[in-house]
């Protein structure tokens, strides 16, 4: 009995210990709190505020897209999200190019309309070669795309010639085309791209080309009077602009905006245009995309009044 007595006296001491053993266990509240801060706390969704704009992380080595979502925090696809095309297209012309060249007995933006089409309607738009202020595109394409701003006119063709004056004893006739005007542009106004043949020897880089742009007022007029006139320049290909066009990270809709957003900040007009419009093709609807295009005509180095700016566009199929 006293062995038995002696043993369970100790109880006591042994429960003490480990209910201090317990609580030593047992983080408190300003432990928990320091945990949550180092790991995070899992109860809260980072996608619980539906007003949190997740920044996506997509393949950008030139710094430029910017694709944002409000949604899931994936870059939207090519037939949605407003916020695509987000930046502006600012066209700088480059330092070294002077003032336009001008053909002997030419004019730059002329009065390129029919005789017939001046009356108390005529709202004043010409045939326009759509040509920043300097009236001189640069391209690096060897056949590139023109564009062409036809007005409200009676004339149902217009004539296109491209010639290499080089030779002020000569000009050379490199391309020349007459087409028909389809009936809804001629109605409304709007603009006209061209493509130059794949079959045709490409343009020379460095050499300046003059192209003339006229419209048939009536049957057998050769468009000597009513024309409009730009010059266009081949160039090399900038390496910022190839590093682009290799990138097989980029979707084709980043490449072309990255090409578009590069080509205009290096001053080369008819491939920032033509990248454009690829783009509008692809995405007619697009808001952003349509503001970025009228933002580019009205820019000051650009300097195109507000009906070419807003008018549709109409695509030629390339003609031999």
């Amino acid at each position: 009995m006293g062995y038995q007595k002696k043993h369970l006296s100790s109880l006591p001491v042994v429960l003490l210990l480990f209910s201090l053993g317990l609580m030593m266990s047992k983080p408190g509240a300003a432990q928990q709190r320091e945990q949550r801060e180092t790991f995070g706390d899992r109860s809260a969704s980072p996608f619980s505020e539906k007003d949190q704009t997740i920044q996506a992380k997509t393949p950008d080595p030139m710094g430029k897209l910017k694709f944002e979502s409000e949604d899931n925090g994936l870059p939207h696809s090519s037939t949605g999200g407003a916020t695509r095309f987000a930046e502006q297209i600012n066209f700088q012309p480059p330092a070294d190019q002077g003032a336009p060249q001008q053909s002997v007995g030419g004019s730059t933006r002329g009065p390129a309309v029919c005789p017939q089409d001046r009356n108390a309607e005529f709202s004043g738009q010409t045939l326009t070669a759509v040509l920043p202020a300097s009236n001189q595109g640069l391209t690096v394409s060897g056949h590139p795309t023109l564009l062409l701003y036809v007005p409200k006119t009676s004339a149902a063709e217009a004539r296109f010639i491209l010639q290499d004056d080089s030779n002020p004893d000569r000009a050379i006739e490199i391309y020349e085309t007459t087409f028909a005007l389809p009936k809804d542009l001629t109605e409304t106004g709007g603009l006209v791209t061209i493509e130059m043949p794949e079959n045709l020897p490409e343009l020379e880089i460095g050499k300046t080309y003059t192209y003339y742009a006229a419209l048939i007022c009536s049957p057998g007029d050769s468009g000597d009077i009513n024309y409009d006139q730009g010059f266009v320049t081949r160039v090399e290909v900038p390496g910022n602009i190839a590093r682009v066009q290799g990138n097989q990270a980029l979707s084709p809709e980043q490449s072309l905006w990255q090409q578009a957003m590069l080509y205009a900040e290096s001053g080369i007009w008819l491939d920032t245009v033509s990248s454009l419009l690829s783009l509008m093709q692809d995405n007619p609807d697009n808001q952003a995309l349509q503001a970025r295009w009228v933002s580019l005509m009205r820019s000051d180095t650009v300097n195109l009044d507000e009906a070419i700016a807003n008018a549709k566009i109409v695509h030629l199929s390339k003609r031999e």
